[in-house]
């Protein structure tokens, strides 16, 4: 990983609690793949809830003008023609303003304020404007105008977003989503918050992130051939089937009609841009597989992600599944008959569980354990094993069972087993580290 990420993230855990590394690097890696502009538009939502640190990210990234550029609430007006100056006759379109920068929406709720008229004709618009072009005719003298425009955007908003049926008609297909963790921890991050209102200590923070992601948008290198990994043609048409809509009646819950299922071409070039971005910012490419695996399961409703989580769990009855999310099991009948009448097969578990994806995670989680130790020495109180006190090596203190809990959560798709793993690694750390300090005490 490059420096100037770990620094990028240093800062963000410093000043938030922040457990989701893999979502930050996914959103620095759709931030740095802008800088290649290679064919489709990469379109990311980063959904997730207020207060998460999420908005931050945006932030740091709107300090990157010209680069990065905001755009929060339009109109069907602004994306058709703009603003005309009557007085020099000049003309100021939104899309020549994004023409080639990194649009950054912090809060799409924003344009979700509109009525369902205005709604639906932006992004009717937006959907031809994903393509690249506009063409707009007007009854009057300026007649007809075409634009070609050609934008990536990343886009916040908490999960009401997915509740606005005019964006999942119009733009569903042309977003990759990102669902971004919440801290582990609630209190710590309320307690963080309030400590930045202190002594200007906020400001502070954001333009120490600006400057790194500044610093991080300066050294990425630009030498990066397009990645041919065989499994994001696979995993990309994945992602686009089981998040086409099956249509059913509201009041019977039977199937409307036959569903039309998404191609993953739009999916698998996006998948190929942050592949490529994480190639960018350091990740090596034997460890970019489960950062698409995420994506694949992000990008399609909850519920679904959560019936193929609790496949790769090894979990397969329809009761216990229904049980673990706390939903019916005619639901989860439900969805499972909608993602088999998409096309779903069985073998897919395997692949959204490659053994590579299962190593590094395990390695990713023993690397951010000493630094969660290091960060978090007050709620790091040492945990019984038997009868005795642990210790991990080098006299630091063993992480107890909330805090690792919320550690679990900053590492999106690890199943029970995995975690398993962690917990047996962290208390033969700890045994290790018992020992040493009774082979110590004996010595004294």
């Amino acid at each position: 990983m490059l420096e100037e990420v770990n620094q990028y993230e240093s800062l963000l855990t410093q000043y938030l609690e922040v457990d989701d590394l893999q979502g930050i690097e996914i959103i620095l890696a759709a931030t740095v793949s802008h800088k290649l502009q290679w064919g489709e538009m990469l379109w990311l939502r980063v959904i997730g809830a207020s207060g998460t640190g999420k908005t931050e990210i945006l932030r740091s990234l709107l300090a990157q003008e010209p680069f990065a550029v905001g755009m929060e609430r339009i109109t069907p007006g602004s994306i058709r023609r703009g603003w005309v100056d009557k007085k020099s006759k000049t003309q100021e379109t939104l899309l020549e303003r994004l023409d080639g920068k990194l649009a950054i929406t912090k809060e799409y709720g924003v344009m979700l304020t509109e009525d369902s008229t205005v709604q639906n004709a932006v992004f009717g618009l937006l959907r031809s404007v994903y393509d690249g072009s506009l063409d707009a005719d007007y009854g009057s003298e300026q007649g007809h105008y075409h634009q070609e425009c050609f934008f990536d955007w990343i886009l916040g908003s908490t999960a009401i977003i997915e509740k606005s049926r005019a964006l999942e008609y119009w733009l569903g297909s042309r977003f990759v989503d990102l669902r971004w963790g919440s801290p582990g921890d609630r209190l710590t991050a309320v307690g963080k918050a309030r400590e930045n209102i202190q002594e200007n200590k906020l400001n502070i923070f954001r333009g120490k992130l600006a400057r790194a992601m500044a610093n991080i948008l300066d050294v990425v290198p630009m030498d990066i051939s397009q990645p041919s990994f065989s499994y994001i043609d696979e995993l990309g048409d994945i992602a686009a089937q089981m998040r086409s809509p099956v249509e059913r009646d509201r009041r019977n819950r039977e199937i409307e009609d036959l569903p039309e299922k998404e191609l993953g071409t739009r999916m698998g070039q996006a998948l190929s841009r942050i592949a490529a971005g994480l190639l960018m910012i350091g990740v090596e490419e034997k460890d970019i597989k489960p950062y698409i695996n995420r994506l694949v399961l992000n990008s399609m409703s909850r519920i679904r992600a959560a019936v193929i989580q609790a496949w790769i769990d090894g979990v397969s009855s329809q009761k216990v599944i229904a049980a673990r999310l706390t939903i019916s099991q005619g639901a989860v009948s439900r969805v499972i008959g909608d993602m088999e009448l998409l096309g779903w097969r069985s073998e897919w578990v395997d692949l959204l569980t490659s053994s590579d994806a299962i190593d590094y995670r395990l390695e990713r989680a023993k690397a951010r354990l000493p630094e969660i130790i290091k960060q978090r020495p007050d709620l790091l109180l040492a945990r019984d094993i038997g009868e005795e006190r642990g210790e991990a090596p080098g006299g630091m203190p063993l992480i107890d069972k909330k805090v690792l809990d919320g550690f679990f959560k900053s590492f999106d798709g690890m199943n029970n087993g995995e975690k398993q793993a962690i917990i047996q690694w962290v208390i033969e750390m700890a045994q290790t580290g018992v020992k040493q300090r009774n082979k110590a005490l004996a010595k004294e």
